[in-house]
């Protein structure tokens, strides 16, 4: 999906369903991360983003650096 049909998207949930496009937004960027938690784990420290403006979808894993395991 490129971004302007997401936006498209967006626009008709907002306009047809009364659905704030921030609220979609959220609820996308939680689905990624529940997606992410399945392949590396319930403790996984994960994030995600959605920059419209960019078209862009990000998703980070925090680690923690230890000097030995």
């Amino acid at each position: 999906m490129q971004n302007k049909d997401l936006i498209f998207a967006l626009e008709s949930l907002e306009r047809e369903k009364n659905i704030s496009r921030e609220d979609t937004l959220k609820t996308i960027e939680d689905a990624l991360i529940s997606a992410l938690r399945k392949n590396l784990g319930r403790n996984a420290l994960l994030s995600a983003h959605i920059d419209l403006e960019k078209g862009a979808i990000e998703a980070y894993q925090t680690l923690a650096v230890v000097e030995e395991v």
